[in-house]
């Protein structure tokens, strides 16, 4: 279970952090990479 939420997240953030990342900033985007 922990790899199949550790793979969504990653696919997730990847896609959810391109389009916050120019919300909110690279901040947050250099912070998780």
């Amino acid at each position: 279970m922990r790899e199949r939420g550790m793979r969504e997240r990653d696919r997730g953030e990847m896609r959810g952090m391109r389009e916050r990342e120019r919300d909110r900033g690279e901040m947050r985007g250099m912070r998780e990479r």
